[in-house]
């Protein structure tokens, strides 16, 4: 389990407030190329009934995404998936 102990609530992120399993999910496979798959889990909605991440989440995780992407795979770059 990740260390999500801040004494502060508010100095979470909004994805670690809503979704700590995400989160936890996320770090546990960094820096895996497995990320690659769940992020395009998370990101694309195969299934066609899902609602859907809240604008601000969905803004983190496409930034880890990013993150990933650039750091750990330089030679890929930014592509996002999902549009």
């Amino acid at each position: 389990m990740m260390a999500t102990t801040m004494t502060n609530p508010a100095e979470r992120s909004l994805l670690e407030q809503t979704f700590p399993r995400i989160l936890e999910r996320i770090a546990l496979l960094w820096p895996s190329p497995m990320l690659e798959t769940y992020f395009t889990e998370l990101l694309l909605d195969q299934r066609g009934d899902r609602a859907g991440f809240p604008p601000e989440v969905m803004a983190e995780l496409m930034f880890l995404h990013e993150l990933y992407l650039n750091v750990l795979r330089p030679g890929v770059g930014f592509h996002p998936r999902w549009f």
